[in-house]
């Protein structure tokens, strides 16, 4: 048996196990990956749970309930109250900023994203808020590429967060 015929068998052999080996990595990175992505909109679906729960229990929750009325202002507030709604507000938006980078990072799913991004933008557009907004944007904790990418995202009207008055007045209608 000449021995170049058994060192190139050999040869054929081993390219055969490094492209089985490359292919099999590639299947387990793109399971991991599908993972990561199911990982991330869970957690982001989990934190908005969290963040609606907390905000029900929040000590001014009528006046959230008021600030997102379509006829509401930022000046129909006191001080005390704006700031409290402030903060509560940017609590909201920078949650947003978060599922932003997971988006931008191809993390979180692309369909997601686009309901919360028209959402908030939409959150943003109301009367009163969007005063408030208009002042936040020029805080120093929001990423450029977010405060753009919210801009240039078209308007859908007014966002139905299912105010109490809201639901009060549909179980009501029942």
């Amino acid at each position: 048996m000449n021995w170049e015929v058994i060192g190139t068998a050999a040869e054929l052999i081993a390219a055969f196990g490094v492209i089985t080996t490359l292919f099999y990595l590639a299947f387990q990175i793109k399971m991991n990956t599908d993972v990561l992505k199911a990982e991330a909109s869970k957690e982001v679906y989990s934190g908005w749970s969290e963040w609606i729960l907390q905000v029900s229990e929040h000590q001014h929750l009528i006046l959230f309930d008021q600030l997102v009325k379509p006829d509401a202002q930022w000046s129909d507030f006191s001080v005390e109250q704006q700031a409290s709604l402030g903060l509560l507000l940017r609590s909201f938006l920078l949650r947003f900023e978060s599922e932003y980078s997971l988006y931008k990072a191809n993390i979180l799913d692309a369909n997601v994203w686009e309901k919360h991004r028209a959402y908030c933008k939409s959150f943003v557009s109301s009367p009163a808020i969007a005063t408030w907004w208009k002042a936040e944007m020029n805080q120093p904790i929001y990423s450029d590429a977010f405060l753009e990418h919210i801009s240039n995202t078209p308007n859908q009207g007014h966002v139905n967060i299912g105010t109490l008055s809201e639901n009060e007045s549909m179980r009501n209608d029942t």
